[in-house]
């Protein structure tokens, strides 16, 4: 499969990157949907990391898209007896994909942000 591997490592480099909510116009909603996609498919890695450091799979990090210096980074964590990624990481970003679903949810009955026409 040509550039597998290295495509899906980049997609997830990507979506781990921070995205501020207050970087989303809030008049337009016509990305919001990607938005919400790229932070709950972020969720799900942290969720699924969490689970393999708890089962010592390195081989199922390295699939999620980790570095080694991340995953080294995870280990360290995981040793201290703390997850990779912390309940309130997760907490955060879950309260995040909440606010823009309700942000969207508003625009649909007119009441939050409106749809605006790309030009």
């Amino acid at each position: 499969m040509p550039g597998g591997y290295q495509a899906n490592q980049a997609s997830r480099s990507n979506i781990m990157k921070r995205i501020s909510l207050w970087s989303v116009d809030r008049d337009d909603t016509l990305h919001i949907d990607d938005e919400i996609k790229k932070l709950e498919e972020a969720h799900s890695v942290m969720i699924s990391a969490n689970r393999a450091l708890v089962e010592g799979d390195d081989l199922g990090l390295t699939r999620l898209g980790f570095d080694s210096d991340h995953i080294d980074d995870l280990k360290v964590r995981h040793s201290e007896g703390k997850p990779g990624f912390p309940a309130y990481v997760l907490r955060n970003l879950q309260d995040t994909i909440q606010q823009l679903s309700d942000l969207k949810r508003g625009a649909n009955d007119g009441r939050g942000a409106r749809l605006v026409e790309q030009q």
